[in-house]
């Protein structure tokens, strides 16, 4: 598994949607830390990590970054409102085998977070929303 200059290990990978689409994603972080369904600001890409590398290890946690639709290597969905993004989030959490995770959604991720939430009940274990 790639590590970056500083220490953290990351796993990049991308998904073909139903549709056609192609959602591209990331994890950060050890492979047996608690996993996270991490919504970044916008702009925003799966990229985006905390620039501190101890504050994700102290916490032991990994973080799971989708680009959304249109953004980084993921397809882009013309006329997509913020819903429409959730089913996206489902299949990745599919696809990675993960029924229920914490979602945190920070800045202009906070407002996919909970129509997420909202449109697909049952899945999250919990909301983190962090706005400047």
């Amino acid at each position: 598994m790639p590590m970056t200059e500083d220490g953290v290990r990351y796993e990049d990978g991308e998904l073909k949607l139903r549709d056609g689409r192609t959602l591209a994603w990331r994890w950060w972080g050890e492979p047996d830390g608690i996993p996270i369904l991490r919504l970044q600001g916008t702009p925003g890409c799966r990229l985006y990590r905390h620039p501190d590398p101890a504050v994700q290890r102290d916490l032991g946690v990994r973080y799971l970054l989708a680009d959304r639709p249109g953004y980084g290597g993921s397809t882009r969905l013309p006329g997509r409102g913020i819903a429409e993004i959730a089913d996206d989030l489902a299949a990745l959490l599919d696809h990675h085998k993960l029924d229920r995770v914490p979602v945190m959604g920070t800045s202009g991720g906070g407002p996919h977070e909970g129509s997420g939430t909202n449109h697909r009940r049952g899945r999250d274990r919990g909301l983190i929303a962090a706005r400047a």
